[in-house]
């Protein structure tokens, strides 16, 4: 209830918005095609679409000529490796209208690896680990800086272990940012984002 979400559908182009409302390297993202603006943006939605195809071509779909080295690694790191391990025809296994055979978790991991695999300069993630464990969030998220280096990287979330590290954080409440800074300076503020830290620290959601 806090528009998260609109917010970063109107970043990805996902939401019509008026002109001068938001700007891309100074360039007003009105004005920019839908065909240049995603060679630089990936978007990770909470609810991913995969295609009824093989895991192996939904990872290659951004970058068909990939090598299988970089996808094996970047499969470990979403930690699909395990998974993939229990499939009986591994990662050419098909997935099914919009991924129908595979549970939410493992849905969201193989469209992550995808937008990973795309080397976009902007990284969009609405909430792309809600379906995940707890441990697996915490791994994945920590291991990202390794392969995001040149990267920047939007993310929404209701948990806050997972933008702790973050360079800035926006506090939202009905559409409206509340709180803004690191996340240090959130916690010593006492507003709404240390209630909720103290709140996931106290059972045990920290990391």
């Amino acid at each position: 209830g806090s528009y998260k979400t609109t917010l970063l559908r109107a970043l990805s182009r996902r939401r019509l918005i008026p002109e001068g409302t938001i700007f891309f390297d100074g360039h007003d993202v009105v004005h920019l095609t839908l065909a240049s603006f995603y060679q630089v943006v990936s978007v990770v939605p909470q609810e991913s679409y995969l295609f009824n195809t093989s895991i192996l071509n939904n990872l290659r779909f951004a970058r068909p000529d990939v090598l299988d080295e970089e996808i094996d690694h970047i499969v470990k790191l979403v930690r699909l490796d395990r998974d993939i391990a229990h499939f009986s025809d591994g990662i050419n296994t098909i997935v099914g209208e919009r991924g129908v055979t595979l549970s939410g978790g493992q849905k969201q991991r193989v469209a992550l690896a995808r937008a990973l695999l795309a080397k976009r300069s902007i990284l969009i993630l609405d909430d792309a680990l809600s379906a995940v464990d707890k441990d697996t969030e915490h791994y994945i998220i920590s291991h990202l800086s390794s392969v995001l280096k040149d990267t920047i990287v939007v993310l929404a979330t209701h948990r806050l272990s997972v933008c702790r590290n973050a360079n800035h954080i926006l506090v939202l409440e009905k559409g409206r940012v509340i709180e803004s800074g690191t996340h240090e300076d959130l916690v010593l503020q006492q507003g709404m984002y240390h209630s909720l830290w103290d709140i996931e620290r106290r059972f045990g959601r920290a990391a």
